[in-house]
C-alpha cells in the first residue's frame, strides 16, 4: 500500500472545532427554533456528505455517504416531539448531562456521559434533557441510505403553511405513528460506558495476547457500533448498525497512543471526548492537529496517521469510521518495519493472527 501525503493546508477543511461550532447550536434562526421544537434542542451537522438532505445537511465535514454525525444542544428540560425514522438508525451518545430515550410501546431508557443508544428503523421515540438544572449535550449519528435523505415523520405535526419549506428543509413530515420497540429489544439497544470491553482482551481468542495488541493501538479502544456484518477487530461489539459507520473509544494514558498507521478504505475521525491530543500525519508525520474536548478532526483516506494524549491525565477519545462500500472489513496498514518488530517481539504465529484480523504492514510512505 502505498499511503496519501497530507500537509496542514489539506486539513483545514477538515476540522471541525467546538467554539466554533457551538454558536451554530445555539444561534436564533427560524430553522433552528422549529428545529428544537420538533427534535428538542439545536442540531448542528458536523459531518456527512455533501448531497445530504434533512437535518445534517451543510456539514462541516465532508465525509462518505450513510453515515453523518450531528451535534445536539438541548436546555434544561427540553424533549422532543415522539417522531421515527423511515429509513435510518439512529444512535445517541451523550456527552454531557442526562439524555433520556422513550420507546413506543413504553420503554425508556437514560444514558450519562459517553453513554449509546441504537434507535431502530421506524421505531416511534423521544428524546428529552432528563435534567432540570442544566443543559445536555449529545451526538447524533444517522446510519442509513445511500442517497443521504434522512427523513423523519412526526405523527400529528400540524404546522403552519409558512413554516412548510423549513419542514421540508429538516427532512421532516407528518405521518402515522411509528412501531413499538419489539419487546426484548431494549438491552440489545443501549451500550454503557461502563461496560464497554476492550478489543485487545476480545481477541485474545484469535491467538492476539493483549500486550501485542496495545504495542500496536492505543491503550485499550472499546467497540460500540460495528455493521451488522462487519468482520474485523471490533466484531465484539455491543451494537449493530448498517454499512458505512461504525463507532468507538480510544482510551489513552498521557503520552500514549497508536503507531503510525493508514486505513485504506475506510474515513477515520476523532472526536476529543475530553482532554487535549495531538494527531500527526502525513508521510512524515509532520503535520500535527492539536484537538481539544469536542473539536473533531477527520483522516484522509490512506494517509497515515496516530494520536496521542498530551494530556495529563487519561483521556478517551470518539474513533468515527466511515466508508461507501458494502463490506467494513476497514483494513488497518502498518509499515513493514512495524510487522517486522511484532515478529521480533511476539512470534510468527503473532503476526500472522494480526493479518487474519486485517490488520496489515505493507504501507510504505
Amino acid at each position: 500500500m502505498k499511503p496519501i501525503d497530507c500537509s496542514a493546508e489539506d486539513m483545514k477543511s477538515r476540522v471541525a472545532r467546538h467554539d466554533d461550532y457551538v454558536g451554530d447550536a445555539t444561534s436564533y434562526t427560524r430553522l433552528n427554533t422549529l428545529c428544537t421544537s420538533i427534535f428538542g434542542g439545536s442540531i448542528t451537522s458536523l459531518m456527512a456528505h455533501p448531497a445530504t438532505v434533512g437535518r445534517f445537511a451543510d456539514p462541516r465535514i465532508v465525509s462518505p455517504k450513510c453515515g453523518t454525525v450531528g451535534y445536539l444542544a438541548m436546555k434544561a428540560g427540553a424533549g422532543s416531539l415522539a417522531y421515527q425514522n423511515p429509513d435510518f438508525i439512529e444512535f445517541f451518545m451523550c456527552l454531557s448531562g442526562r439524555l433520556r430515550i422513550d420507546f413506543g410501546g413504553g420503554h425508556s431508557v437514560t444514558l450519562d456521559k459517553d453513554d449509546v443508544v441504537r434507535v431502530p428503523i421506524g421505531v416511534q421515540h423521544s428524546i428529552h434533557n432528563d435534567r432540570s438544572d442544566g443543559a445536555t449535550i449529545a451526538l447524533v449519528f444517522a446510519n442509513g441510505p445511500a442517497d443521504c435523505t434522512f427523513s423523519s415523520i412526526v405523527a400529528g405535526l400540524g404546522p403552519d403553511s409558512d413554516d412548510t419549506d423549513l419542514l421540508a428543509k429538516l427532512g421532516v413530515r407528518a405521518g402515522p405513528p411509528g412501531a413499538d420497540l419489539a419487546p426484548g429489544e431494549l438491552d440489545k439497544s443501549v451500550a454503557r460506558c461502563a461496560a464497554l470491553r476492550p478489543y485487545k482482551h476480545s481477541l485474545s481468542g484469535a491467538g492476539l495476547p493483549p500486550e501485542a495488541v496495545e504495542y500496536l493501538t492505543a491503550s485499550s479502544v472499546y467497540p460500540i457500533m460495528v455493521p451488522e456484518k462487519y468482520e474485523g477487530r471490533q466484531r465484539h461489539a455491543p451494537l449493530r448498525g448498517l454499512t458505512g459507520l461504525n463507532l468507538s473509544i480510544a482510551e489513552c494514558t498521557p503520552n500514549d497512543g497508536p503507531l503510525p498507521h493508514a486505513h485504506s478504505q475506510t474515513q477515520e475521525s476523532f472526536f476529543a471526548l475530553e482532554g487535549e491530543w495531538d494527531v500527526p500525519c502525513g508521510n512524515e508525520m509532520s503535520c500535527v492537529v492539536r484537538l481539544n474536548q469536542h473539536d473533531l478532526v477527520a483522516m484522509p483516506v490512506m494517509a497515515m496517521r496516530a494520536f496521542r494524549n498530551v494530556g495529563a491525565e487519561t483521556a478517551r477519545l470518539l474513533v468515527i469510521i466511515q466508508q461507501d462500500q458494502t463490506n467494513m472489513t476497514d483494513v488497518v496498514a502498518y509499515t513493514p518495519e512495524v510487522g517486522a518488530e511484532v515478529r521480533r517481539r511476539y512470534s510468527d504465529r503473532v503476526l500472522e493472527a494480526f493479518e487474519e484480523t486485517n490488520f496489515a504492514f505493507d504501507a510504505e510512505p
